[in-house]
C-alpha cells in the first residue's frame, strides 16, 4: 500500500493545512470596510457634504490587501452634510458630521460625483451613482441612478427623488478580447443658481460620432423644461484617438 506522503512529512502536512486555511479565509464573505469620499463644499461655501462608501473586502490567499488585490462586494453608500456652517478657518479634521442619524439610509452601488446646492432658495444634493458589477463580469453595460436629495433645515437629507434610473454602456469592445472605457455616459449637473439640473447623456462608440442628449429639469419639481440632441466631433480612426 502506498504511504500517505503527508504522514511521512509533517512540515508538508502543516503547509497543506495552512494553504487550505488561507483559501477558506479568502473565499469567505470578507470584512466590512468603509471609506469617506467626495467631500464637497456647498455652492455658497458655508457647508460641506460627504459620501461614505461601504463594502465587504476579502484579501487574496496570501493575505495581501490593496486596491488591486482586495476582492470587494456588497457596495453601498450614504450621504451626510455638516449640521452647522463652517468656521472660515476650519480644517478638514475640524468637520463635525454629527451623529449617525444625520446620514441618509444606505443604498446599493457607488458614487461617480456629488454636487451640493445651498442658497436662499435651494438646498439639495445631486448624487450620480452606478451599479458595481463583479470584477469578473464581462457585461458592457451597467445601471446608472441619479438621486436628488432635498435637505431639511438642519441639513439632513430627505428621502431622495430619482431623476434617472437605466442602463448605459460603460465600456466598449473595438476588437475581439479588447475593452476600453466608455467614459461617464450619464451625469446630472446643477446650474450655478440651483434653479435647474441638466442631464447629460453622452456616449461614443469606437468609430462613431459622439452623440450628446441634454435635458434640462426644474430643480424644484424635477419636471423636464427642454431638451436638445447634439452630435459633434469627427469619427476617430481608431479607439482612443
Amino acid at each position: 500500500m502506498a504511504a500517505d506522503i503527508s504522514q511521512e512529512y509533517p512540515m508538508l502536512r502543516r503547509l497543506i493545512a495552512l494553504i487550505a486555511l488561507l483559501v477558506v479565509s479568502a473565499c469567505g464573505k470578507g470584512e466590512p470596510r468603509s471609506s469617506d469620499r467626495f467631500v464637497v463644499f456647498s455652492s455658497d461655501e458655508t457647508r460641506v457634504a460627504m459620501a461614505r462608501h461601504h463594502w465587504m473586502g476579502s484579501c487574496n490567499i496570501w493575505g495581501l490587501c490593496s486596491e488591486v488585490t482586495e476582492h470587494k462586494t456588497e457596495h453601498e453608500w450614504e450621504l451626510v452634510t455638516t449640521p452647522n456652517a463652517l468656521s472660515p478657518s476650519y480644517t478638514r479634521s475640524d468637520i463635525n458630521w454629527g451623529s449617525q442619524s444625520r446620514f441618509s439610509p444606505r443604498l446599493s452601488g457607488a458614487l461617480d460625483s456629488l454636487y451640493f446646492i445651498q442658497n436662499d432658495t435651494h438646498s439639495y444634493l445631486v448624487a450620480n451613482t452606478h451599479e458595481v458589477l463583479d470584477r469578473d463580469s464581462t457585461s458592457l453595460t451597467r445601471r446608472y441612478t441619479i438621486y436628488i436629495y432635498q435637505l431639511n433645515g438642519d441639513g439632513t437629507p430627505q428621502s431622495p427623488d430619482i431623476l434617472f434610473n437605466d442602463t448605459r454602456p460603460y465600456r466598449v469592445s473595438c476588437s475581439e478580447g479588447s475593452y476600453g472605457s466608455g467614459g461617464a455616459p450619464i451625469q446630472a449637473v446643477p446650474s450655478p443658481s440651483g434653479n435647474h439640473i441638466v442631464l447629460v447623456d453622452n456616449y461614443q462608440a469606437c468609430n462613431e460620432t459622439t452623440t450628446v442628449h441634454l435635458e434640462l429639469f426644474d430643480a424644484t419639481t424635477l419636471e423636464s423644461v427642454s431638451e436638445r440632441w447634439l452630435a459633434h466631433q469627427e469619427p476617430p480612426t481608431e479607439w482612443g484617438t
